[in-house]
């Protein structure tokens, strides 16, 4: 359904609110859905319990073309649904899928690790659930993924192929009510009244209308729509007061906040839409406040706007509280600072949420604020109020601040804009400049400049300038650029680029563009650039660039570049480039290289050069001495290799010199290796031989190893050529210790296949011996023979003939 509501009166707008509250919750009423894997109670007189299995695909992508802006929010959002799910909505850490700034293939094949999941959960007495996340850029026909696309048939499909009884999908980007437009959005009563009845079907929520912009705002930190799902989902939407938040009630907390809160933005009103084809009796719970570790409680005494900031200052939930009833927010224990907006003043409170406790915000904790004109977002005549600072303190702006500690400074305590920090430890709204200080120096907001520490730089928003510290610099999810150097960690919650180093651990929520370089561990969630690290290097989705460790190099995505690494190198995706270890390496996918001692990949196409090489499928080369594989194509060289669908036989053959040997034969389909062991007889034991002085080298029976590299042309089912290359070592029977001779070999030989899998082989061959320490084991006739004698050493030279049997 796509809303009009831009299009009413004011009147006719509350009354559209109203009745789209009316109507949706009616319609999205299907069997009640606890936390993750609960057991919910069927109607009365039902003996069977109800088992639902939940699972989500979180994705955010924030560029979106070259023609469009990157969002600064994507995934700060995504990570605030997971974060929310998993608090309140019974998600585990193996139920949630996150693929952050990644490609149309990843996200495919993020449907497909969640359609396995549900899979597996499906049994009897069990309903499965997924929810699907998108925070990123789209236009009417579908998602934007950087230069790739997914339209909104395939997102349709891609859900409804899960398997899962009740599907969700939620958009938050631009004109995404187009695609609950495909199916009208049309509501439909409810026709299953019995919970135990199996819950079905689907329901589509999108930020957007059709044709309208889903708007971030900065100080949101937020996309509005994904920020009102989340405060809804934590409780601001629970009308019904029963410690459950519903799929209606989220719903509808979002769009009319997000519509409120939009009326007056520049890109305009922004309407919610939704689809949905569900069925059943009871409303699908979403989050269980009771799963929670603490809660906040908003007393009925309370109405108006709440805002609640963790210790961070993040606004991690926004309330609009009607008197007279409790609302009762789900958030993780911790310290919280809580402003109230009753639209006559500004009041606020700092709160300490405990473990496992239920604590109430009184009326008497609540602080005066004096309020200041709201700030507008834009320049000149038609510059818009932003509508989350409207009315609320601004910081002041001192050029200087010097600092004992917070809130003994020269700003009188107050956070506010400075261009100049000095002291021991200081503290701004944001920074425009320098800092010195001696401890630490904490930014609430962004910082652009240089900061200096001897411990700590901490920077709330954006970073963009140098930041040297002795102990960390430290970031709360704006992003940071620039060079960073710390004596023990750089952490940031937000994307990064430039220089960054530290004596220990470089650590990045966010992507990561430029080079990062660690004494220990170096970390980010993907990006383009260097990693160099002494211990690890690891990058959580793809990487573009090139990876340094001491240790272990590890990509969770697909990487294209170079991974090197003292002891391992891990890929879980696809790899388009290098990896060279001293020890490991695996890879998912393989279009390049491999050098190590143990190389692994699912689908190798190019080289693997080691001790062993492992393949499921290579196309390519393996030179190792000893080369696995299910299907190869290609060439491999090595002293054992063994190729599932190639050739695995056992040869036991004799030679013109009554040489008998019995050899493996592995390979591919075309190239293969033999390894065998023989015996050679002396040179007085056979008939028609030379004969030798006794108790000579010569007159001594011989054992010997044969090694050697071949071809096979298939001629028909039962025909087949074989080119040979063999070498074959003699060592005395009396003394195995002692090696006396050694013959290369080159054999044509033809074989026919028998009744099975057994076949007769014959060809000639053509034999260069050499014996040493006046050592001459060859006992042939000496036909067409060419002999050499150069001191105590004999190269003999001669042509003969092998037969054999394999199997």
């Amino acid at each position: 359904m796509t809303s009009t509501f831009g299009m009413l009166p004011a009147a006719r707008r509350m009354l559209a609110v109203a009745a789209g509250s009316i109507c949706l919750a009616g319609a999205l009423l299907v069997p009640a859905a606890s936390a993750h894997a609960a057991e919910t109670p069927l109607a009365a007189g039902g003996s069977g319990r109800v088992v639902v299995r939940r699972f989500a695909l979180i994705t955010g992508a924030s560029a979106g073309g070259h023609d469009r802006v990157p969002l600064r929010f994507s995934s700060s959002d995504a990570r605030a649904i997971s974060r929310v799910l998993s608090e309140l909505g019974g998600l585990g850490p193996t139920e949630t899928v996150m693929l952050l700034d990644v490609g149309r293939d990843a996200i495919r094949g993020g449907f497909e690790r969640v359609k396995a999941m549900v899979a597996q959960a499906r049994t009897p007495g069990v309903r499965t659930e997924i929810v699907y996340y998108y925070s990123g850029h789209s236009d009417e026909n579908g998602l934007l993924l950087g230069n790739e696309r997914i339209s909104y048939a395939e997102v349709r499909a891609w859900v409804e192929e899960t398997g899962a009884d009740v599907r969700i999908a939620v958009l938050d980007s631009c004109a995404s009510g187009a695609l609950t437009r495909a199916k009208g959005g049309v509501h439909r009563a409810p026709f299953l009244v019995d919970q135990s009845s199996a819950a079905r079907g689907h329901a589509y929520l999108t930020a957007s209308a059709e044709n309208e912009s889903a708007q971030e705002s900065d100080r949101l930190g937020a996309a509005y729509f994904t920020h009102y799902l989340v405060s809804g989902l934590r409780g601001a939407a629970d009308v019904s007061h029963d410690g459950r938040v519903t799929l209606s009630e989220a719903y509808q907390y979002a769009f009319t906040e997000t519509l409120a809160r939009t009326q007056t933005s520049r890109g305009g009103p922004q309407h919610a839409s939704y689809d949905f084809q569900l069925a059943g009796k009871g409303d699908l719970v979403m989050t269980d406040l009771r799963a929670t570790s603490s809660s906040l409680v908003l007393p009925p005494e309370l109405g108006g706007r709440l805002f609640v900031r963790d210790d961070q200052g993040r606004l991690v939930a926004e309330v609009h509280k009607l008197p007279a009833q409790p609302i009762e927010l789900g958030l993780p224990a911790g310290r919280y600072r809580v402003t109230w907006d009753d639209n006559r003043r500004l009041s606020e409170a700092m709160v300490e949420l405990g473990a496992g406790k239920q604590t109430t915000l009184a009326t008497s904790q609540m602080v005066a604020l004096a309020p200041v004109a709201g700030r507008s977002r834009g320049a000149g005549s038609d510059a818009v109020t932003d509508v989350a600072t409207a009315g609320y303190p601004q910081p002041p702006r001192f050029a200087l601040n010097l600092s004992l500690v917070p809130p003994l400074d020269s700003n009188g305590g107050i956070p506010s804009h400075n261009a100049f920090a000095l002291g021991l430890f200081a503290r701004s709204a944001s920074l425009t400049g320098a800092s010195l200080a001696i401890g630490g120096h904490y930014v609430d907001g962004d910082m652009r400049g240089v900061q200096l520490a001897g411990w700590v730089n901490i920077v709330q928003g954006r970073a963009r300038g140098v930041q040297l510290a002795g102990l960390g610099n430290l970031g709360g999810g704006g992003g940071s650029r620039g060079v960073h150097v710390a004596g023990l960690a750089n952490v940031d919650r937000g994307d990064v680029a430039g220089v960054r180093l530290a004596g220990a651990a470089d650590w990045a929520a966010g992507s990561m563009t430029g080079a990062q370089v660690a004494g220990a561990v170096v970390t980010a969630n993907g990006g383009t650039g260097a990693q160099l690290a002494g211990a690890a290097a690891f990058m959580r989705h793809d990487f573009t660039g090139f990876q340094a460790a001491g240790a272990v190099s590890a990509v969770n995505g697909n990487l294209r570049g170079v991974q090197l690494s003292g002891a391992g190198n891990f890929v879980r995706g696809e790899v388009r480039g290098l990896q060279v270890t001293g020890a490991v390496n695996i890879a998912r996918d393989l279009t390049g290289g491999q050098i190590s001692v143990l190389n692994v990949a699912n689908q190798m196409t190019g080289l693997q050069l080691g001790v062993v090489n492992v393949a499921r499928k290579a196309r390519g080369v393996q030179f190792g001495l000893i080369n696995v594989a299910e299907d190869a194509e290609g060439l491999s060289f090595g002293l054992i290799t063994f190729v599932k669908n190639g050739i695995h036989e056992v040869d036991l053959s004799t030679n013109e010199v009554g040489a008998t040997a019995l050899n493996a034969i592995l390979g591919t389909k075309t190239v293969y290796t033999r390894l065998g062991i023989g015996i050679l007889g002396g040179g007085n034991d056979l008939p028609g031989g030379r004969t030798v002085v006794a108790g000579s080298a010569a007159a001594e029976k011989h054992y010997l190893l044969q090694w050697g590299i071949g071809g096979r042309k298939r001629l028909s089912e039962r025909w087949f050529i074989d080119g040979e290359f063999l070498g074959t070592q003699y060592h005395r029977s009396s003394d195995w210790n002692v090696a006396d001779a050694v013959t290369g070999s080159f054999r044509l030989l033809a074989g026919v296949r028998l009744a099975g899998s057994a076949a007769v082989v014959f060809g000639p061959t053509y034999n260069v011996s050499v014996g040493w320490e006046n050592t001459d084991l060859v006992t042939g006739t000496g036909f067409a023979e060419s002999v050499v004698h150069e001191g105590e050493t004999t190269v003999r030279m001669y042509p003969g003939l092998t037969v054999g049997i394999r199997i």
